[in-house]
């Protein structure tokens, strides 16, 4: 199985500790690139969580 590259548009409750924890249990199924959140404190932990490089940290999902 090829391992899907993802982006994260919106890091909120669902997006943030719903969906997104499969790719800390799966990490050779799912890895997160990027992420779209116009709160910066929710970014932040998720830009950290999933190690994501903040050149692709964007407030909108415009942005990205």
């Amino acid at each position: 199985m090829n391992k899907i590259t993802a982006a994260l548009i919106g890091a909120g409750g669902r997006g943030q500790f719903a969906y997104a924890p499969y790719a800390l249990q799966n990490p050779s199924e799912l890895a997160f690139v990027a992420v779209a959140e116009p709160r910066g404190f929710l970014r932040d932990q998720f830009e950290k969580t999933y190690h994501i490089q903040p050149e692709s940290c964007f407030h909108s999902w415009e942005d990205l």
